[in-house]
């Protein structure tokens, strides 16, 4: 196999005789939308806003490092956008979390355990349609532990954690 310029612009690859033309192809990917709006606040009732930033997903401990000082203690964070439904039925979440959460998806309340706690998991559903739906969730931490994750379960599905696939901002 040899490699034989006809112009400037184009290669082949002769191969066998045949010329065979080389594509090369650029995706590009655009991730802006990807992920949810990050607010955090100092105290337990969003009372300062001390920074924001674009998470993947919910989680805390955060997997992604802020460009500010984030309290070990006694903050609170709140998550918007939207989630992306893939499918028609009965979507079971199951937040796990240490301190107070409460978790809206298209307007309604699915989960609200807004007190002071050691790790928990509470369990919401909601029947939602295939698309797009906004999403809220509210987080504070007291002292302690922390902790914050969200899962769900859709139809007679496996409970797994939501992949940040599932997340897009407003």
């Amino acid at each position: 196999m040899n490699t034989e310029t006809i112009d400037n612009k184009n290669k082949f690859l002769l191969w066998g005789g045949v010329a065979v033309a080389i594509v090369v192809v650029f995706f590009v990917v655009n991730n802006q939308n990807r992920g949810l709006k990050a607010e955090f606040f100092s105290g337990m009732n969003f009372n300062e806003k001390i920074g924001e930033m674009v998470t993947a997903g919910i989680k805390i401990p955060l997997e992604e490092k802020p460009s500010f000082e984030l309290p070990v203690d006694n903050f609170s964070v709140r998550w918007q956008g939207n989630l992306i439904v893939p499918e028609v039925g009965q979507y079971s979440f199951y937040v796990t979390s240490d301190d107070g959460v409460r978790l809206h998806i298209n307007g309604e309340v699915v989960i609200e355990n807004w007190t002071t706690h050691p790790r928990t998991q509470d369990v919401g559903t909601i029947n939602l349609t295939k698309g797009t739906v906004p999403m809220l969730v509210e987080y504070f931490e007291n002292s302690g532990g922390q902790t914050l994750n969200i899962s769900w379960k859709i139809n007679d599905g496996e409970v797994v954690l939501i992949n940040e696939k599932f997340f897009k901002q407003k």
